[in-house]
C-alpha cells in the first residue's frame, strides 16, 4: 500500500517536470528538479511515519472494569452519572476511546484514572456527535462526569440508564445513591445490597454482568421524594444543625467568652458605683448640743401632778371606793379617810 502511494506521488511529480523540461528554460528545469526531489523525499517520510501513527493512536476494543455511579438529585435537579473505566493491561500508549453518554447530558469531567483510583487533571475531548464522547488517554484507565436528566412526575423519578457501545466490558458495575430525602427507591434490575456510606447515605449496588459489544446494558431507577430537596443543601442543613448544637463543633472558644462577660459585668459593676456616689448627696451630720458648765441636767421623768389631782385620784384604803377631794370619811363604808383625820 506505501508503495502505491509512494508510486503515485512520483508519477505526478514526473509529469509536472517533464512540462516544465519542456519550456527550454535551464534554470528553472533545474529548481524544479532540486523542488522535486524534496517533494519525493517528504512523501516518503509521511508514507513511512503513517503505521507508526495510525497504531501509536488505536480505538480501545476492550474496557477491563467499568463502574457505573448514579446520584440522582445530588446538587442538581439532574442526575449526577460519573464513569470510571480501566484498561486491561498490555494496551498501547496512546488509547483513543469513544464512550456513549445521554443526548442533552451536559459534561462536566473527564480526566485519566490514575494509579490510586483517582481521576488526574482534565484533559480535552470532543462531544460534537449527539451521544458520543470521544478522547486520547495513555493512562490506566478513564473518569468521565456527566449531568444528565431525568423523568419528574410531581415527586416521583425515573431514571433510564443505557450502555450501548463496541466496546466489550468484562465487568460492568453499578450503584445508586438513593437522595436524602427519597423515602423508596427501586431499581431493575434489583439491587443485590444497600449499604450506609459513610456520608450516612443510602447505596444501592447493582449485581455485576459482562456486557459484550454491541449489546444493551439497561439500568431503571425509581424513586419518590418526600419533599424537592437537593442531597447536598440536605446534608449542609444537618451539618449546619449538628454544629450549632455541640460547642465543640462550633468553633467557638467557651473560656475566652465566658472571661469576656465577666469583664463586661465587672466593668458595668464599677461604673454603676461611681455614677451612684456622685448622684446622691451626703448627709450632712447635726451638731452635738453643748453642754452648759454648771447647768443641771434636765430630768427625764415626768414632773408630778399637781396636789388635786393627786387628791381627786384617791381610793379609800378599806373598800376601794373613790373618795372626793374634801371627804373626811369614806360615802360607801365610812372608813376616815387616811391623811385628813
Amino acid at each position: 500500500m506505501i508503495a502505491r502511494h509512494f508510486q503515485a506521488a512520483s508519477q505526478s511529480i514526473v509529469s509536472v517536470h517533464r512540462t516544465e523540461a519542456r519550456k527550454n528554460d535551464p534554470a528553472r528545469t533545474s529548481m524544479w528538479n532540486f523542488f522535486s526531489l524534496l517533494a519525493i523525499l517528504f512523501i516518503l517520510i509521511v508514507l513511512l511515519l503513517a503505521p507508526a501513527m495510525t497504531s501509536a493512536q488505536s480505538s480501545v476494543d476492550n474496557i477491563e472494569r467499568l463502574e457505573v455511579r448514579l446520584w440522582p438529585d445530588f446538587d442538581r435537579p439532574s442526575v449526577l452519572t460519573t464513569l470510571v473505566g480501566s484498561f486491561p493491561t498490555g494496551m498501547p500508549d496512546q488509547n483513543m476511546i469513544i464512550v456513549p453518554v445521554p443526548e442533552g447530558a451536559s459534561v462536566h469531567v473527564v480526566a485519566p484514572l490514575r494509579d490510586d483510583g483517582t481521576p488526574g487533571a482534565e484533559m480535552d475531548f470532543d462531544d460534537s456527535t449527539p451521544g458520543q464522547l470521544t478522547f486520547t488517554t495513555n493512562e490506566i484507565g478513564f473518569w468521565i462526569e456527566y449531568y444528565a436528566p431525568y423523568e419528574a412526575d410531581g415527586n416521583s423519578r425515573n431514571i433510564s440508564y443505557q450502555w450501548q457501545s463496541a466496546i466489550d466490558v468484562d465487568q460492568m458495575d453499578a450503584v445508586v445513591q438513593q437522595p436524602l430525602r427519597a423515602s423508596v427507591l427501586t431499581t431493575e434490575p434489583a439491587e443485590e445490597s444497600v449499604t450506609t456510606g459513610p456520608d450516612g447515605l443510602l447505596y444501592h449496588s447493582i449485581p455485576a454482568r459482562e456486557v459484550p459489544a454491541g449489546s444493551t446494558y439497561l439500568l431503571e431507577v425509581d424513586y419518590t421524594m418526600v419533599e424537592p430537596t437537593l442531597t447536598q443543601d440536605a446534608l449542609s442543613q444537618q451539618s449546619g444543625l449538628s454544629e450549632a448544637g455541640t460547642p465543640e463543633e462550633s468553633g467557638l472558644d467557651w473560656l475566652l467568652v465566658v472571661a469576656i462577660v465577666a469583664g463586661v459585668v465587672a466593668i458595668g459593676a464599677v461604673a454603676w458605683i461611681v455614677i451612684t456616689s456622685r448622684s446622691t448627696k451626703k448627709r450632712v451630720a447635726k451638731p452635738r448640743p453643748v453642754r452648759r458648765v454648771g447647768a443641771r441636767p434636765r430630768s427625764m421623768t415626768t414632773s408630778p401632778p399637781p396636789a388635786q389631782e393627786v387628791q381627786a385620784n384617791r381610793y379609800c384604803h378599806a373598800c376601794g371606793n373613790p373618795v372626793g377631794p374634801d371627804d373626811r370619811f369614806c360615802r360607801s363604808c365610812g372608813t376616815a379617810v387616811k391623811g385628813r383625820g
